[in-house]
């Protein structure tokens, strides 16, 4: 393991931020992660719940709240949108990063990241662990 990144993230402060200012939608995320913040339900197993985008945008904040503090570089050294969240399934490769975020990312050796997200009603939290795979010596 290269390095750990955890952040929290208050979902109405973001929801806030987000009406306040509509273009930071798009400074902040992807199209596919705006997508994927309507579509997914609130409750996985009840498609009937309905959902709400701001709780998965918060997640996905965090998260890349948290690949930066992997990376050692703050908000200023790359673009949000350079670091990206492909599913909200955690059985899938969740991270894509392109741009100053992947250059940094094999400047320091990551070659593989493990992330998880969680929320309350009121908190989203994300952790992510940058991994190196071990070197075989023959």
């Amino acid at each position: 393991m290269l390095g750990v990144g955890i952040d929290l993230v208050e979902i109405e402060r973001l929801r806030a931020a987000l009406v306040r200012q509509p273009s930071l939608r798009h400074r902040l995320f992807t199209d596919h992660e705006l997508e994927l913040a309507q579509s997914d339900p609130a409750v996985p197993s009840d498609p009937a719940v309905p959902s709400d985008p701001a709780v998965q945008l918060a997640m996905f904040f965090a998260a890349k709240e948290s690949v930066m503090k992997v990376l050692g570089r703050g908000m200023s050294s790359m673009d949000f949108t350079e670091i990206e969240l492909q599913s909200t399934q955690s059985s899938e490769q969740m991270l894509q990063l392109s741009g100053r975020a992947a250059v940094r990312a094999a400047q320091v050796g990551v070659e593989s990241w493990q992330l998880t997200m969680t929320h309350t009603t009121e908190m989203a939290q994300a952790l992510v662990l940058g991994l190196a795979h071990p070197r075989t010596e023959i």
